[in-house]
């Protein structure tokens, strides 16, 4: 159901790409990872994220949000609150004391977070290796 707000979001996942996502992903405890949507007065998603509980020794424990989207026509500011609400509501009932959300494209969405009291805190390195020769 939520699958016209990841494509808005990120144009080249396909559906059934995303269907293969999400049954893995469901498959999994609600304490490991998980899926929470957000539903707008007209019963339609304007907000989806994507969360995993990590446990590594070398992090305090927390709430990992890998996909953060929040669309709406009439009042974006909302959805996002109300999704960052969600996030840390989901990380005090899994004993997280960190949130930690991805973004990877919106100024917008970055300032909002940021006036949320959210700030920078790793630096992700990313590089594409599709194009990398085969080793020997």
């Amino acid at each position: 159901m939520a699958y016209p707000l990841v494509l808005a979001a990120h144009p080249a996942v396909e559906l059934q790409q995303w269907l293969r996502y999400v049954r893995a992903l469901t498959e999994l405890p609600p304490e490991c990872s998980g899926v929470l949507g957000l539903r707008g007065d007209g019963g339609y998603f304007c907000g989806l994220l994507i969360y995993r509980n990590d446990r590594e020794p070398w992090h305090d424990p927390r709430l990992s949000v890998e996909l953060f989207v929040a669309i709406d026509l009439v009042n974006v500011r909302a959805v996002t609150d109300a999704l960052l609400a969600a996030a840390e509501a989901k990380a005090a009932a899994l004993a997280c004391t960190v949130v930690q959300i991805r973004i990877e494209h919106g100024p917008k969405l970055v300032a909002r977070i940021r006036q949320a009291g959210y700030r920078p805190a790793a630096g992700l390195m990313a590089k594409d290796i599709t194009a990398l020769p085969k080793p020997n």
